[in-house]
């Protein structure tokens, strides 16, 4: 009778970890080639574009402002109202007098609380506690501080800031996968990635910065279509007819924002009237029949 022999099959990870080392690689410099589109875009194009439109448009804005305010503070009206007329089944003019005497009420019971108490009271907050640290993860810690660490970088760049939050929340949180997850991140941007980094790790890091990439590339497509892009790299005659692009742009805004609160004023001021004395004599009329 022949005996079953089983034996352990050595697999060479060298080639499926340097296929994922060079992928690695060409993520990073696409990542990179994006995030300084993007850095330009939010350092550069839109406080530029930002600046120029309020010395430009100063009074245009201050105006749109104070229009939308007035006119959302209206709408926050008109909806109590809407709600108060569904809920009681009344009309609009019940509704109306019933909410702004409730408001008024509320207003001077507010009014009385400010003065009774003028300060907010302050609640101490417990300290949490920290669960414990395992050696490997101390050493993990350690590896990412010396290599993230703000005061230990003279560049200030938002992905590596980012990465540094990161690595404070995993190690709070004790997860030892994450903090591996994030040194081969880190050895991939400080070409460190080879046998000391597993295949799995090597895989984790590039699943990751894809997801970074198309996170990235799609915020990039969104703000394209934005008017302020590449602002900072205009010329004097774009300048120019982005001033008549956005002049226009601006009193339009006004404009709507105008007649929709006229439309809504109009409202107001016709549920806020008393009713005519055919429509009392009609409302007296009909709850003697509901009485009755």
């Amino acid at each position: 009778m022949k005996r079953s022999s089983s034996s352990l099959l050595v697999i060479d990870q060298e080639p499926f970890r340097r296929e994922a080392s060079s992928a690695c690689f060409r993520i990073l410099r696409d990542l990179e080639k994006a995030r300084a589109e993007w850095t330009r875009y939010a350092e550069q194009d839109e406080p530029a574009y930002n600046r120029w439109v309020s010395s430009t448009f100063g009074p245009l804005l201050t105006e749109k402002r104070e229009l939308n305010e007035k006119l959302q503070t209206r709408l926050l009206l008109v909806e109590e109202i809407e709600s108060e007329r569904r809920f009681r089944n009344r009309s609009r003019r019940s509704a109306y007098r019933t909410v702004m005497r409730r408001r008024n009420v509320w207003n001077r019971a507010r009014s009385r609380l400010d003065e009774t108490f003028p300060g907010e009271p302050e609640y101490e907050q417990a300290p949490l506690e920290e669960a414990p640290v395992s050696a490997r993860i101390k050493e993990k810690y350690r590896w990412l501080v010396r290599r993230l660490h703000p005061d230990t970088r003279k560049e200030k760049r938002p992905d590596l800031l980012a990465l540094w939050h990161e690595v404070q929340q995993a190690y709070f949180e004790r997860d030892l996968d994450r903090l591996e997850t994030l040194a081969a991140l880190v050895e991939v941007r400080e070409g460190l990635l080879g046998e000391q980094t597993g295949l799995f790790r090597a895989r984790a890091a590039l699943s990751e910065m894809k997801s970074a990439l198309h996170a990235l590339n799609r915020s990039l497509a969104e703000a394209r279509l934005e008017i302020m892009w590449g602002f900072s790299l205009a010329t004097v005659e774009e300048r120019d007819k982005l001033y008549v692009r956005v002049g226009v742009k601006l009193r339009t805004e006004i404009e709507c924002a105008k007649s929709d609160l006229a439309r809504v004023e109009t409202s107001l001021r016709s549920w806020s009237r008393p009713p005519s004395g055919r429509r009392m004599a009609f409302a007296f009329q009909r709850r003697r029949a509901v009485r009755g």
